[in-house]
């Protein structure tokens, strides 16, 4: 399962094109900071995501989300940052959710976060879901990010 964990995570990295994170909050480019993810997965037991209530499919609230990104280190990083919080991968349901934050890098302060869905698809675990990464960035380029956008304007 860490393996997998590690996969998903790249595939922002390797795959640009597909996994358009630019596009799907229109920008021309972003900078990856994916080590600061990759340190915080490497502490994670896989045996603890596992679960086969329907409950736990959509358990975190953004106060939870908000606890979740304060562990991560972003020392030396400036900006607005951009983390995917997985909520849950529901093989039973079809059905993936994930929490997008923005951050203030400088405090580590949520600007804001939102829950997103997508079914999956794709042959094999990684890919399955990864399917519905790909669909959650199209929702976010297609219509999300500018509802967002002008819901939490300053």
């Amino acid at each position: 399962m860490k393996y997998l964990l590690e996969r998903w995570n790249d595939l922002i990295i390797n795959e640009p094109d597909k996994y358009d994170v630019a596009g799907a909050i229109a920008k021309k480019e972003v900078i990856n900071a994916i080590e600061v993810t990759k340190n915080m997965n490497a502490n994670v037991d896989p045996t603890e995501l596992f679960s086969e209530k329907s409950a736990d499919f959509l358990h975190l609230k953004p106060a939870d989300v908000e606890s979740i990104i304060g562990n991560y280190d972003f020392a030396n990083l400036s900006g607005i940052g951009l983390m995917f919080v997985v909520e849950s991968f529901n093989k039973i349901n079809e059905q993936a959710s994930v929490y997008v934050a923005f951050i203030d890098l400088s405090s580590g302060q949520i600007i804001f976060t939102e829950r997103v869905q997508a079914a999956p698809r794709g042959f094999g675990m990684r890919n399955y879901w990864a399917g519905a990464i790909f669909e959650m960035l199209s929702k976010m380029k297609k219509k999300e990010f500018e509802l967002w956008r002008r819901k939490y304007a300053r």
